[in-house]
């Protein structure tokens, strides 16, 4: 189904603001650690990771493209509703899943500018984060979000776990996927991040093993304080029956005490999204 494209709503009716309390509480941790989630292209196997994320109490953050991505069966106006009912945030995923990076200014305005409007007429609520399609971006690219609005915008980078990055450029921890180990070593190349180039080369041998790797990334921000990024599309979940492992890392990083689990939007409001770098990460 494809997203109604009509805008009337002019000013969304919820405040963007995180709740005080939750912010109160992340100001008083010496080494917060925080769990968050995000799920990209708006299919509607998304609405499966919603009721386990739901079931485990993990917060999450959905991208949705505004024109169905590769004709796949899309979340409806309605489902987005529920989402949004459920705790989960929404945010955008371009208009139609176009490639930003190297697009000239009209292109970009094209596939940028009206997301925002379009999603929070559905929803009636405020969109401040966008997800760049296949990860790629520029200069430009952020520029044009900056304009629309937007307070941040999550890339495909992995191996990350420190608080200290560019609101535009977030990076995550770990993909649920069967990546070879070069796309890892591809990825953080692209990158050019220290953080993740240590982090590669200290779990190698967990390369092949997205669950493990996942989980002894998890230990290590529960030890030293910092951010666990899960991300994936639940697509590609369901084609490659990866819907165990997802329960299974879940299972593992839900319900921790001292963790903070949190949706994508927080990353850039509380005080550990303020670093000043951008990488370009992408598999």
């Amino acid at each position: 189904m494809e997203l109604e494209t009509e805008v009337t709503v002019k000013t969304p009716v919820s405040s963007d603001a995180p709740p005080a309390g939750r912010l109160a509480e992340f100001n008083n941790m010496e080494r917060p650690t925080i769990v968050t989630t995000s799920w990209d292209d708006g299919d509607r196997y998304d609405l499966k990771i919603a009721e386990i994320l739901r079931a485990r109490q993990v917060a999450g953050t959905f991208y949705v493209p505004i024109t169905p991505h590769k004709e796949h069966p899309a979340l409806g106006p309605a489902d987005l509703r529920d989402l949004l009912s459920e705790g989960f945030e929404i945010g955008a995923h371009g208009f139609s899943h176009k490639l930003l990076w190297k697009l000239s200014q009209e292109e970009l305005s094209k596939e940028i500018i009206p997301c925002r409007p379009i999603l929070e007429d559905i929803l009636g609520a405020q969109v401040r984060m966008f997800c760049y399609p296949k990860g790629r971006y520029d200069s430009n690219t952020i520029r044009v979000l900056k304009e629309a609005g937007y307070l941040g915008a999550r890339t495909n980078r992995m191996l990350a776990t420190k608080p200290d990055f560019n609101p535009f450029a977030i990076p995550t921890t770990v993909q649920i996927s069967r990546h070879p180990k070069y796309d890892y070593i591809k990825n953080v190349a692209r990158a050019g991040k220290i953080e993740s180039l240590r982090l590669c080369l200290t779990h190698m041998n967990r390369l092949d093993n997205w669950v493990e790797l996942g989980k002894k990334l998890f230990d290590s921000v529960v030890k030293n304080g910092g951010i666990w990024h899960l991300y994936g599309h639940s697509r590609e979940i369901e084609d490659l029956g990866m819907w165990k492992d997802l329960e299974e890392i879940l299972d593992y990083v839900s319900n921790r005490k001292g963790v903070m689990y949190v949706p994508n939007c927080d990353l850039v409001r509380l005080p550990c999204g303020r670093g000043s770098n951008v990488g370009n990460g992408k598999l």
